[in-house]
């Protein structure tokens, strides 16, 4: 690395749920919440470990199914990768599901920048008869992949080793192929052409940037020089009025057509394994006609564990402290205090820790048992029956959990919308 110092930056990405966290906190110790609430998955994160005679900068990206800017958490990674580019880049796949992560990966690859594979999760599929060859997958992407599990530590040493040789020797990472519709790819031909003229300065891959330029809502914001500009707008118009379909889709049909394939030559054709009781749950919790009704009945359920129990312990904890301030209140050294200095102390302080206190027993488990369904991974099925229902209100499925939130805090419930939906709060 061409560094005045032995620091590297490491940008860890995956999509939601691979256990990116949980490998984050494995290699650096830090503690960070597991899952994706609100405020977690959206910020970024970062921690430092030491790698031979490297200091490793660690950032945590938001997990994000693709660079597009559909979502918020994709606008974070993709402007992420464009304005700042990392060293290197560690992408962990789901070991039980690679296909789902397979067109991150491809994008990531796409990039030119050097990369590691982790497949994480591998005892799991293990457990449920999965193999692979993750050879073909190397041999695919051109970097080193390493099977691993997170939570075990498995396979953690042979991640740091693969790590620490592309530090050391590190190599522009061979562009996957990716077959798109001929138009397709001769826009994207020509717009690399244009870049490539601009004498852009960049350790990103061109057709890297031009895959970029092509999927923005406005190209011409990311078209930093007049020519690629305008070519990139000409091409822009045509391809929307030739595709059948939008950009940012047939650039993601073009990804996940070459990841399915890949993924099939990496498991050896076997058919995914299917987790029968999965399965037969999806079945009754996704159910057209029974799946909101008992989505509402466990929330009614949730409210009533937490207040059901944490009701007596706020009772208790408030009982407590009224009883301990009369007693303080009572104390001879305490009445021959200023009257004004009595009532700060007392009505004043004592009684906003009383309220602070006394409402702690509710919020913590109204956190654990959404902590519960979030690890249970009946949330992401919430988001997606929730999903028709909140659209009406302008906002994606996953909107839910923001509203359910904010009966724990509304700080969080609402700075997770962002500015751009405050509007239509």
């Amino acid at each position: 690395m061409n560094k005045t110092e032995a620091s590297v930056t490491i940008a860890l990405a995956a999509i939601p749920n691979s256990g990116k966290t949980t490998l984050f906190n494995r290699l650096t110790g830090s503690g960070q919440a597991t899952g994706n609430w609100p405020g977690v998955s959206i910020e970024q994160k970062s921690g430092s470990f030491v790698l031979g005679e490297y200091s490793i900068n660690l950032i945590d990206l938001p997990g994000a199914y693709a660079l597009s800017p559909v979502t918020e958490e994709e606008r974070v990674v993709r402007n992420y990768f464009l304005q700042s580019p990392p060293d290197i880049i560690l992408n962990i796949l789901d070991a039980r599901n690679l296909y789902r992560g397979l067109g991150l990966t491809l994008q990531m690859a796409l990039s030119g920048l050097p990369m590691v594979v982790a497949v994480n999760m591998i005892d799991e599929a293990r457990r449920q008869g999965i193999s692979f060859d993750l050879k073909v997958l190397s041999q695919h992407m051109g970097v080193p992949v390493t099977e691993l599990s997170a939570r075990t530590g498995e396979g953690i040493p042979d991640l740091k080793q693969n790590l620490y040789k592309v530090i050391k020797y590190p190599e522009k990472t061979r562009n996957p192929h990716i077959s798109c519709p001929p138009l397709l790819e001769k826009a994207f031909s020509e717009i690399t052409e244009a870049i490539n003229q601009s004498g852009i300065d960049t350790r990103l891959d061109h057709t890297f940037l031009a895959m970029r330029l092509m999927e923005e809502d406005d190209p011409e914001q990311r078209a930093n020089d007049d020519k690629a500009a305008v070519v990139t707008r000409q091409w822009y118009r045509r391809l929307k009025q030739s595709l059948r379909t939008s950009i940012p889709v047939a650039c993601a049909n073009c990804r996940f057509n070459a990841a399915r394939g890949l993924a099939m030559e990496v498991l050896h054709d076997q058919p995914a394994f299917e987790d029968q009781l999965t399965k037969q749950l999806d079945r009754i919790f996704l159910h057209r006609f029974f799946g909101l009704p008992i989505f509402f009945l466990l929330m009614f359920l949730l409210f009533q564990g937490v207040y059901g129990l944490g009701a007596p312990l706020q009772e208790l904890l408030s009982t407590g402290f009224d009883r301990v301030g009369t007693w303080l209140a009572s104390q001879a050294l305490v009445i021959s205090w200023p009257v004004w200095l009595q009532s700060f102390l007392f009505d004043g302080l004592w009684q906003g820790i009383s309220v602070v206190t006394s409402f702690f027993p509710i919020i913590a488990l109204f956190f654990f048992f959404m902590s519960l369904i979030e690890d249970s991974g009946y949330m992401a099925r919430a988001a997606f029956l929730m999903d028709r229902l909140m659209h009406w209100l302008g906002l994606d499925g996953k909107a839910f959990i923001t509203i359910l939130l904010g009966y724990g805090c509304n700080v969080p419930a609402v700075q997770q919308p962002g500015p751009d939906s405050w509007d239509i709060c």
